[in-house]
């Protein structure tokens, strides 16, 4: 998990960078936004891997089909109504929406059905595995003002190394 928001915070942040080099600065300017939400939707979503894994170890994935059900229809009844109410970015909406709906399942549903399996708690699971992994992303939500933006980021030098080294 920590290593998924290390790789993923850096396309939150510098998403614009990286879509500029490769699409170009118009094209970055109009899907950074687009980029970013569904990079959160897929941190959020694949931090549930290492239980996943853990499923899938002890022959139980049959038990996590709910919650792939779940996110997909949530997913794609979110995605209909907000692409209609707020537009494309609503496609990413319902993603992220779906996103929570997965992990949430997760936690509520799965874990109930393997508690006598697996030897680790709710909140251990929470803490240890979304928690303190997430507060890698503490530097950027503290800047968030200066980067979540249709261009790129408003840092100087000095807070782009101050970012990077407190990340």
């Amino acid at each position: 998990s920590a290593l998924l928001v290390t790789s993923g915070v850096p396309l939150l942040v510098a998403g614009y960078w990286v879509l500029r080099i490769w699409v170009g600065p118009d094209y970055a300017t109009q899907t950074v936004g687009y980029m970013r939400i569904l990079v959160l939707a897929n941190i959020l979503r694949n931090m549930a891997m290492p239980y996943a894994s853990m499923l899938v170890a002890t022959e139980s994935q049959k038990i996590a089909i709910a919650g792939a059900v779940a996110e997909a229809a949530v997913n794609l009844t979110c995605s209909l109504y907000l692409v209609r109410h707020i537009g494309a970015i609503g496609v990413a909406c319902g993603t992220l929406i779906g996103s929570f709906v997965s992990i949430g399942m997760h936690f509520i549903v799965n874990m109930h059905y393997t508690k006598a399996k697996f030897a680790i708690s709710r909140g251990r699971l929470f803490i240890t595995g979304l928690a303190r992994p997430s507060s890698i992303a503490i530097p950027s939500l503290v800047l968030i003002h200066s980067w979540w933006s249709n261009s790129a980021p408003a840092f100087g030098l000095q807070a782009w190394l101050a970012w990077g080294v407190c990340t």
